[in-house]
């Protein structure tokens, strides 16, 4: 009798705590959007560091909102950015190393407004330039 009820306690426990344990159903409701992404490249073109849109080369000035992410690759060096204010991404400088990307995302606390920033080559030991010195505009 005492083992039937052992028994029956720990099945119990095992099914309650299944039933606990599992996450709660979500129901579909609305689409997310996916936040836009800005790819720019920085890199040589025509034997110059340049920071470009890795869609159009042309391109050279980022605008963003808020909660978008801006996405930079190294392309033949290390590259150091420094930003003129910490709010536009929660920090002044970042990195990338050659091959690689640095993401960020527009802070929710970043002011509208034209930026000029500054990313330094480490392999020439020069600075990329974009729109002369590079721009990035938060809207």
């Amino acid at each position: 009798m005492k083992q039937r009820l052992i028994v029956a306690l720990i099945a119990a426990v095992m099914i309650l705590g299944g039933i606990i344990g599992k996450p709660p159903k979500v129901s579909a409701g609305e689409p997310q959007t996916k936040a836009a992404e800005h790819r720019f490249r920085v890199g040589k073109l025509n034997n110059m560091w340049k920071v470009y849109d890795s869609k159009d080369f042309k391109n050279r000035v980022i605008t963003a909102k808020r909660g978008e992410k801006v996405i930079w690759s190294a392309m033949g060096s290390d590259v150091f950015l420094h930003f003129p204010d910490s709010t536009i991404f929660g920090a002044t400088e970042a990195s990338a190393t050659d091959g690689k990307e640095l993401a960020l995302v527009v802070s929710a606390n970043a002011k509208p407004g034209k930026y000029t920033y500054s990313i330094f080559c480490a392999k020439e030991k020069t600075y990329a330039t974009g729109d002369s010195p590079p721009v990035i505009i938060i809207q």
